[in-house]
Formats: C-alpha cells, sequence, structure tokens
C-alpha cells in the first residue's frame, strides 16, 4: 500500500468516525500541551538560574520516567477507562503548571513538576 492511500484511508476515518476524531483531536491538544508545558518548565528554570545546567536537569526529569516505565504505565492504561485518564492526567498536568507560576517556585520545585510532569506524561 503506498502513503498515498494510507493517508487517504486515515483521512476518511478520521472524517467518518466520531470516536476516532475526538481521540485525534484530544491527543493533538494533550501534545500541544505537553509541549507548551516543557517550554514554561524552560523558561522558569531560566529566569530562575540561568543554568543550562538546570535546564538539562529538568529536560532529563520529564523526559525519565515514561522511558524507565513505560511497560507499567501501560498495564495501568490497559486496564483503566481511558477516556478518564486522559482528561484526569492533562488536568492534574495544567494544575502543575498553574501552580508553577501563581506560587513563587525556586529550582527544587521545578524539578518535582517536570519530575511528576514526565510520570503523567507517559501514562498518556
Amino acid at each position: 500500500m503506498s502513503s498515498k492511500n494510507l493517508v487517504k484511508n486515515y483521512i476518511i476515518l478520521l472524517s467518518k468516525n466520531k470516536n476516532i476524531k475526538l481521540l485525534f483531536i484530544g491527543n493533538a491538544v494533550s501534545s500541544i500541551g505537553n509541549y507548551i508545558t516543557t517550554f514554561a518548565l524552560i523558561i522558569q528554570t531560566l529566569n530562575i538560574s540561568s543554568s543550562n545546567h538546570y535546564v538539562s536537569i529538568v529536560l532529563i526529569l520529564k523526559t525519565l520516567p515514561p522511558i524507565l516505565f513505560g511497560i507499567y504505565f501501560g498495564k495501568l492504561v490497559d486496564n483503566s477507562n481511558k477516556k478518564q485518564l486522559l482528561i484526569i492526567t492533562n488536568l492534574t498536568n495544567g494544575i502543575f503548571i498553574v501552580l508553577l507560576f501563581f506560587f513563587n517556585a525556586n529550582i527544587s520545585w521545578i524539578f518535582l513538576i517536570a519530575l511528576l510532569s514526565g510520570f503523567l506524561n507517559g501514562i498518556i
């Protein structure tokens, strides 16, 4: 099957199936939120510390949990309601970021939020 036909089949699937369309849109919004979260953590880290070393630590803390615990996260996702899990993890991630900017966060709080955000992103 050529890639042109594959893309055409996906477009047909998205246009005809409401649940697939909603899942696709939800996943897209979640991914954009994840990128914004990562960017916000980087900017906040640079504002507080002006250290590239700390930015690297934030990115490692955000990336490592899905890599290390991906197998366990998969089992959790398979045995739960995916819609509720997607909503809960995204709302929790959003709350972390809102708390980060409303309270005077130090670098330790940013590290903790990056780690927790990494765990949440590994689940979704």
